[in-house]
Order: structure tokens, then C-alpha cells, then sequence
């Protein structure tokens, strides 16, 4: 279970008063009956997150989302000569060296055209 802000702060300046990880458990055991006593791996990671990095705060959060790259102009461009130049190009085996996730984007959201479907080009 993921500690609190409140437990962080209790651990971390409990720890700096005490210098002991089990006088740490027991104090967190008084004062916060209702959940589990964090495990001495639990306070030793706690405390040296926070004077590595100044802060409690849990450094994960936020970032469990996909990443999003930034599509330049450019490469709409590279994409859109190599489109008009050959049709049938592949977007796994592009030359323009881009991932095939960007040069697909790039087709679809971009310039309008679906891959996977027959087109017709009059």
C-alpha cells in the first residue's frame, strides 16, 4: 500500500530524531493505527529519497502515461514528399527515418490519409 504524505513526513522526521528504523515503525504504529507499519526497507527508501531529492513527494506519479513526441513541420514535410512521390510506400520500411508510430501519425492525423485502405487516385 502507498504511504501518505502524512506517514512520508512522519518516517523522514522520526528517522532524523531517532536514527533507528524499528523506533521508526513502532512510533508509526501509535500514530497511525489504522495502517500497516511501513517495513524497514520502506523507511530506508523514504528517507533517502528525501535527502537525495529534497522532497516526499512521490516522484512516480504523473508519469505512468504514454509519451508524447513532438511532430515538426519537418517531418510532415518528409512524409508528404515521400507520400506524393511513391504511394505505396511502406510505413515500416520509410526512408525518412522516422519510428513508424511518427510517420503513421503523420499520415493520418496529418495529412488526411488512411493507411490499411484502398485508394483510389484519379
Amino acid at each position: 500500500m502507498q504511504l501518505t504524505k502524512d506517514q512520508r513526513i512522519f518516517i523522514v522526521s522520526e528517522f532524523k530524531e531517532t536514527k533507528s528504523c524499528e523506533q521508526v515503525r513502532r512510533a508509526s504504529d501509535e500514530k497511525f493505527p489504522e495502517r500497516n507499519s511501513p517495513n524497514k526497507k520502506t523507511v530506508y527508501r523514504t528517507v533517502r529519497t528525501f535527502y537525495e531529492h529534497g522532497s516526499i513527494v512521490n516522484r512516480n506519479k504523473g508519469n505512468s502515461k504514454r509519451r508524447i513526441t513532438q511532430i515538426t513541420e519537418d517531418d510532415i514535410a518528409i512524409v508528404r514528399q515521400l507520400i506524393t512521390g511513391n504511394p505505396r510506400t511502406s510505413v515500416r520500411r520509410n526512408e525518412s527515418g522516422l519510428t513508424k508510430t511518427t510517420f503513421h501519425t503523420n499520415l493520418k492525423k496529418d495529412l488526411g490519409v488512411h493507411p490499411y485502405r484502398m485508394q483510389i487516385k484519379h
